[in-house]
């Protein structure tokens, strides 16, 4: 199963190249034939979308080149979606205060012209929310609840339940992890209601992380491989995070060749398909199973090139994560001096990002390498600073608390509310079936009521043949939620009741069909006979005439 799933997603990581080669040349082909109007705009915005992740300026480019020519076109649509992108660009790439520019002027856009496209909004709000999603997670937490609320407004089950997986997301960053996992399953719920199952890949991969945080590696890797079987088929972009994870596992559970092989395959799809938002942290797991394996050559040579990824893509909130993993590194090894230094480098990058977490372990290093040096007071102060992250951490967690609960409370309310607005649904659909009823019983009848009319057989044949399959459709609708259930969705299972109605139908159609006709028969018969008499009748004379006698 192992070699076989490594195999396939070489393979994968090829054929992602190769698609990724023809649709720029697509893409290209788009953009010179398109004429000066808002095909050539979307042109643009289609090549700004594959060089997002794929080189930073060369996207910011051609979304400028389509809000140039929105602007000229005053094209509304195309500059909102433009300049919203081009912050989206910025973001990837580290730069937040280019990144919030653009998204106040988009918000000023909207604010002044009334722009009120729906999934505009979504877009946005969802921009928003990944924006703030490491850094203030109340914040992502409530541009997530305005997109949840927006969609279930217009009745959109597909974006609330992404919303909620979003929001699931951030939940996960601050560790509230039991309400991560309802809001997963809640998304599942709705992904499973809109037969979208497809999607929930993603689901079952974040449901995995939540397990993988909680050092529960059985639980993380049944979801990373359930995620892993959604995603395959379609060789989805999830696979290379699925493998990245699959390997942080197997580390572990101390599996070191199968977190070595799964690293590696998932490091080598990253720089195929160009992404380079995340090598860093690849580089840095490949390191640590190289630690643990007790070859410090390869753990310093892949810590280093983390790091020097990371700081290429600005990428702070890593790159904190890499110092800690080399101050720990060297704290093993009683390198204290070098323990001090990246740990501390690691606090100022985690205090600049504001990552709780990360300050903690950095402050905790800091503090057991200074006690290791016998510097009491140094080891006092970052002590202090780790206490002081620690209570930060869970007043935050109290209020974060707080918000979850009344946030679940009103979901609970909307709930109640949906319930009761599915119950006049249910209502309604009720009183259609009795009014289809009644009126299946009033054909049924009118149909017997022919027998007593002087009508062709044809004509009874039609109108048996048509109460027949009323009486079938009618049948199979109201069974069908129940045998929905029964059945468990199974096709085959359906499709088999349903010939079984329609062969207990049949026979009562045709005994039905038969007595009509023989009525029908039997009345003409009698008439015939009767009028029959009447003839006989009337030849016989009233008056018999008399002769005389012959003499």
């Amino acid at each position: 199963m192992k070699k076989w799933l490594l195999s396939s997603l070489l393979i994968f990581g090829g054929i992602t190249l190769s698609a990724a080669d023809n649709n720029i040349i697509d893409l290209l082909k788009a953009l010179s034939s398109s004429k000066k109007d808002t095909a050539r705009v979307s042109a643009f915005m289609n090549l700004g979308d594959y060089y997002m992740y794929r080189n930073a300026d060369s996207g910011i480019h051609f979304y400028q080149e389509a809000l140039r020519l929105s602007k000229e076109l005053k094209y509304s649509s195309g500059i909102v979606w433009a300049i919203k992108q081009i912050g989206e660009v910025y973001e990837n790439d580290g730069d937040k205060a280019a990144a919030m520019r653009n998204y106040k002027q988009v918000e000023h856009i909207l604010d002044s012209t009334g722009y009120n496209n729906y999934y505009f909004r979504i877009a946005f709000l969802s921009s928003l929310y990944a924006y703030y999603q490491v850094s203030q997670p109340d914040s992502s937490l409530y541009y997530g609840n305005l997109v949840v609320e927006l969609a279930r407004r217009h009745k959109d089950k597909y974006e609330e339940a992404v919303a909620l997986s979003k929001m699931a997301y951030s939940v996960y960053l601050v560790g509230n992890y039991p309400f991560a996992l309802e809001l997963n399953f809640r998304s599942v719920e709705l992904f499973e209601g809109i037969q979208k199952e497809g999607f929930l890949k993603d689901i079952y991969f974040q449901i995995g992380m939540i397990f993988e945080a909680q050092e529960n590696f059985p639980q993380a890797l049944e979801n990373f491989f359930k995620s892993y079987k959604l995603a395959a088929p379609t060789k989805d972009g999830l696979l290379m995070f699925i493998f990245m994870h699959l390997g942080i596992c197997y580390v572990g559970t101390n599996q070191l060749d199968s977190a070595m092989k799964y690293s590696s395959v998932a490091l080598e799809i990253f720089s195929k398909v160009h992404d380079n938002k995340y090598k860093g942290a690849m580089l840095k797991n490949i390191g640590v199973v190289y630690e643990k394996k007790g070859d410090d050559t390869m753990a310093l040579s892949y810590f280093r090139m983390a790091i020097n990824h990371d700081k290429n893509q600005k990428r702070e909130y890593l790159l904190s994560m890499d110092y800690i993993a080399l101050a720990k590194y060297f704290f093993r090894n009683n390198y204290y001096d070098s323990c001090l230094y990246y740990a501390n480098e690691a606090s100022v990058l985690a205090l600049q990002s504001s990552v709780i977490k990360n300050i903690m372990e950095a402050s905790e290093l800091l503090t057991k390498a200074y006690q290791a040096k016998n510097q009491i007071d140094s080891a006092f102060k970052y002590q202090g600073i780790r206490l002081m992250a620690k209570d930060s951490l869970f007043s935050q967690e109290k209020v974060r608390h707080i918000q979850l609960l009344s946030y679940k409370e009103d979901q609970r309310q909307k709930q109640v509310a949906d319930e009761k607005e599915q119950a006049l649904e249910e209502r309604k659909k009720n009183l259609q079936l009795i009014g289809i009823s009644v009126f299946i019983l009033s054909f049924i009848l009118f149909v017997i009521l022919l027998s007593r009319k002087r009508i062709r057989p044809r004509t009874v044949e039609f109108f048996g043949v048509t109460a027949l399959l009323m009486l079938f459709e009618f049948i199979s609708l109201f069974i069908h939620p129940y045998i929905e259930v029964l059945t468990h969705h199974s096709q085959v299972q359906m499709l088999m009741i349903l010939v079984g109605i329609a062969a207990v139908l049949v026979p009562m159609h045709h005994r039905m069909e038969k007595w009509v006709k023989q009525s029908l028969a039997r009345k003409k018969l009698l008439q015939h006979e009767l009028q029959s008499n009447e003839e006989e009748i009337a030849a016989v004379p009233l008056f018999v005439e008399r002769k005389a006698p012959i003499k």
